[in-house]
């Protein structure tokens, strides 16, 4: 009966792997090396140290600004709504480009109670 290249191949790969790989079934920690991470919440550990304002103010840019503010373009094909000019004029009484928000009036109630709850403006 003559062999199989591919038995052949996974036999050759199956004595690899019993040979360099091992899986452990027990997880000990390594108390003798040293740990990488510190806790982050802990007030003990760790010194704070003096942080550098620029790099603080860069970091607040950073979080404080949109996306239209830090880039000019787009990075990807789904950031919508980033140019806001329509590219054709429409008519707000032609409703095949203009599509307002329409509202009954029990989503009427609900935003008046809503506002209410928070102290905001009266909705007409």
């Amino acid at each position: 009966m003559p062999v199989n290249l591919q038995d052949n191949f996974l036999k050759e790969r199956y004595e690899q792997d019993e040979k360099y790989i091992y899986v452990y079934d027990i997880y000990t920690p390594n108390y003798n090396r040293p740990v990488l991470t510190s806790k982050f919440y802990s007030k003990y550990e760790g010194d704070v140290a003096e942080v550098d304002p620029i790099k603080l103010e860069t970091l607040r840019a950073a979080k404080d600004r949109g996306p239209k503010d830090k880039r000019e373009w787009p990075e990807t094909t789904s950031h919508y709504g980033w140019f806001l000019t329509p590219l054709v004029d429409y008519d707000r009484d032609d409703s095949r480009l203009y599509f307002p928000r329409r509202s009954s009036e029990m989503t009427r109630h609900a935003v008046r109670v809503l506002l209410s709850k928070v102290g905001g403006k009266e909705m007409n």
